[in-house]
C-alpha cells in the first residue's frame, strides 16, 4: 500500500468532477487518497467509516454515494461494502509490482460483479494484461509505452 497518494490538478477541471456536488467531490478525493485504498482502487470500505472520516452524515454519505454512482465514477457493493474507484488505475504509473498487486487485489475481490466490472472495462481501454486477475505473470505480452498499456506479442 502507498504511504501517500497525489491528485493531478485535472481532477478538479475534470468535466463529470466539476459537475459534482460538494459532497461528492470531497467523497471522490477521499476515494482515490484513503489509507484503505489498495493499488486496484477496489477494497472494502463501510458507509460509516466514509462517514466518520469525512465528518459527514450518514444520509450526506449516502447521497454523494448515489451521485458517484449514477455519475459511472464508482461502483458500491453494500452488502460487502466493496467499492471500486473508476479511473484509478488509469492515471497512476504502472510497473511490474503494481500490475502484480492489481490483480491480486482483483483476484482476492469478494465481489465478483465488481470485479468482473473492473476488469471488463479495463479491458477495453486496452489494459490487456488484467485478462486473468488470476495470473501472477504477463505472459505473451509485453509492455508499450509508458508501461499502463501493454500488447499481445
Amino acid at each position: 500500500m502507498a504511504k501517500y497518494r497525489s491528485i493531478h490538478v485535472r481532477f478538479w477541471t475534470d468535466g463529470e468532477i466539476e459537475g459534482l456536488s460538494a459532497h461528492a467531490k470531497l467523497l471522490m478525493a477521499y476515494l482515490i487518497t484513503n489509507p484503505y485504498r489498495n493499488e486496484a482502487a477496489l477494497y472494502s470500505l463501510t458507509r460509516k467509516r466514509m462517514a466518520n472520516d469525512l465528518n459527514l452524515s450518514i444520509e450526506q454519505i449516502d447521497g454523494a454515494l448515489k451521485e458517484t454512482i449514477d455519475h459511472k465514477r464508482i461502483m458500491y457493493d453494500e452488502a460487502t461494502s466493496i467499492v471500486w474507484v473508476k479511473n484509478a488505475i488509469r492515471h497512476q504509473a504502472l510497473n511490474e509490482n503494481c500490475r502484480k498487486s492489481i490483480l491480486t487485489d482483483i483476484a482476492r475481490c469478494p465481489c465478483q460483479p465488481i470485479a468482473n466490472g473492473l476488469v471488463s472495462y479495463y479491458q477495453s481501454l486496452g489494459f490487456v494484461w488484467v485478462l486473468n486477475p488470476l495470473a501472477t505473470h504477463l505472459t505473451g505480452y509485453r509492455v508499450q509505452g509508458t508501461g499502463n498499456r501493454v500488447q499481445e506479442r
